[in-house]
């Protein structure tokens, strides 16, 4: 550990005096200052102890400290990227080659290193390390992908060409829907940007282990509205009431910690938000019962639901299957927090009033077109069933009401073949299979100027092609 401490402290502003808190068997732990125990960061390692994550707050370090970024100077990228290599060839194993930078978050870059498969070399996504890296040179965290991998190397049956002619049978692009000041237009997106043609000539999507699942979507039948909004909310009838500046606030009369609070002081969107008591020794509701609350709340503050939205289907959640030894580990663990007097009054005195939650995602559409900025997510309490959070974006009814899919100068079909046009296809390495390490096989991969850009959306007005560059120029 003490190799592990010395080796992340050079990477950090000021080199503070660290040590890592982590429990042997816990795979998470803490970057602590070793004299006054601020936390300074933290980091995850891998079964074999190796470092996979690791987040440094440098806030924390300059609160902290007499020290400052303003004394450094920033650094060229040259300068930024082999310091980031020289991080990552420290922390991660297997032979790293340098792929990409891209800016990140305020002002710091992310700075991609891959292995590659040296017979085609073709890197290997999502096998070596992606650092970011503040413009003075030092770490602000840093993924590393320790885990063993395999290659495939199918037959290459078809050139990218004969690939390309593939996706010309293919609708690729799908309408969505755009707000300005006055009006509503659509914009055409690609369908799935992880779309790829195998080797073999067949169309196919590439895993992407980073990549948020994307849920099914169902109709909403007419809602039957049966409860009130206070009740939705947990607005009891004892509850103080006041009502400032727009802003509505129900309180507990002898705990001002319990509240529910309704904040139409933006002209563009309403919040909501409770926060009540809930017991944890009463049974769970149904995800029917929390979807039909979250439903009414809905149609008690937007209304006719079913002709505005679709709803994201909730997926029944698996109970894990634990090992026999994990078993014996959380039952001396349980035992260990009974007889401990000690534990039991710090859990007392902790603030428990954060209920656990499910998110429905309501997803507008307007004449069946999809309208990402309306979209509405409510969080209902998985013990009482109350509103817990929701925000809702106020619509201009009369820019939807004036809204046309007649006034289209490039249709859908004639966008997608401009995109199939402007395509280049290349040879490249996706993973196939992840079940205990990844496997990879050969695609030929979407790209757009050489790589270097992803389109954002095609005009349907003018037949633009708007683009976001993804990497800073090397």
């Amino acid at each position: 550990m003490m190799e592990l401490e010395m080796a992340i402290r050079e990477y950090m502003l000021g080199r503070p005096v660290i040590k890592i808190e982590r429990e042997e068997e816990d795979f998470m732990g803490e970057i602590v200052d070793a004299n006054r125990g601020i936390i300074y960061g933290q980091i995850e390692v891998s079964d074999e102890g190796k470092l996979t994550n690791i987040m440094i707050d440098i806030e924390e370090i300059t609160d902290n400290n007499d020290i400052s970024l303003d004394e450094y100077e920033e650094l060229e990228l040259e300068d930024l990227k082999e310091m980031a290599e020289e991080f990552a060839e420290e922390f991660c194993s297997g032979d790293l080659r340098y792929v990409n930078v891209q800016q990140w978050i305020g002002d710091t870059i992310l700075v991609t290193f891959e292995q590659f498969d040296h017979q085609l070399n073709l890197p290997l996504p999502n096998s070596g390390a992606q650092v970011e890296i503040n413009r003075q040179g030092f770490i602000v965290s840093a993924t590393l992908n320790q885990t063993y991998y395999q290659l495939t190397y199918p037959e290459i049956t078809v050139t990218a060409e004969q690939a390309k002619a593939t996706l010309a049978n293919e609708l690729l692009l799908k309408r969505e829907i755009e707000e300005t000041p006055d009006k509503l237009h659509i914009v055409y997106v690609p369908k799935n940007r992880f779309t790829a043609v195998g080797v073999d000539g067949k169309v196919t999507t590439v895993f992407d282990p980073d990549a948020e699942e994307e849920l099914p979507k169902k109709a909403i039948e007419a809602v039957t509205v049966t409860k009130s909004l206070p009740e939705l909310l947990g607005i009891d009838s004892d509850m103080v009431f006041t009502d400032e500046e727009d802003v509505q606030t129900w309180t507990s009369p002898t705990d001002d910690s319990i509240y529910v609070r309704i904040d139409r002081s933006d002209v563009y969107e309403t919040m909501y938000e409770s926060v009540k008591p809930w017991d944890e020794t009463q049974p769970e509701l149904s995800i029917a019962e929390l979807e039909d609350n979250a439903k009414q709340f809905l149609e008690l503050v937007v209304g006719e639901i079913h002709t505005k939205f679709e709803l994201e289907e909730q997926l029944e959640e698996d109970e894990p299957e634990l090992t026999e030894e994990e078993l014996a580990y959380f039952r001396a663990m349980e035992e260990a927090m009974a007889e401990d007097d000690e534990f039991d009054d710090d859990f007392e005195d902790e603030d428990n009033d954060f209920e656990p939650f499910r998110t429905f995602s309501f997803l507008r559409t307007v004449q069946g077109i999809p309208v990402d900025e309306y979209n509405i997510h409510v969080d209902i309490g998985t013990y009482t069933g109350h509103i817990k959070d929701c925000t809702v974006t106020r619509v201009n009814e009369a820019v939807i009401e004036n809204f046309s899919t007649d006034d289209v100068e490039v249709s859908l079909e004639e966008a997608n073949k401009r995109y199939i046009d402007a395509l280049q296809l290349r040879l490249a390495r996706a993973i196939e299979s992840q079940d205990d390490f990844p496997i990879y096989t050969l695609v030929y991969e979407i790209i757009f100027n050489d790589g270097q850009s992803i389109l954002e959306k095609i005009e349907s007005n003018t037949g633009e092609f708007i683009f976001e560059d993804l990497y800073l120029e090397d």
